[in-house]
């Protein structure tokens, strides 16, 4: 899933323009700040996706169990 999150990033930042007169220094840590930025909030979606599923799949096995 990591890869997903990567290719979504790289998508954003090809997206994103560079600002008037914004200098080479400045724009590429913007645009790191915004990969990161993506990244990290897609894999928190991916990684609360997998734990909900997890938690829904248990629940699931022990309300079975129980009857």
């Amino acid at each position: 899933m990591d890869n997903i999150s990567h290719e979504i990033a790289l998508i954003v930042c090809k997206q994103t323009t560079r600002l008037e007169n914004e200098r080479d220094k400045d724009f590429s840590k913007r645009l790191y700040s915004i990969y990161q930025s993506c990244k990290n909030t897609i894999d928190g979606v991916i990684e609360q996706e997998n734990t909900d599923s997890s938690n829904a799949s248990a629940k699931a096995t022990l309300s079975m169990m129980n009857h």
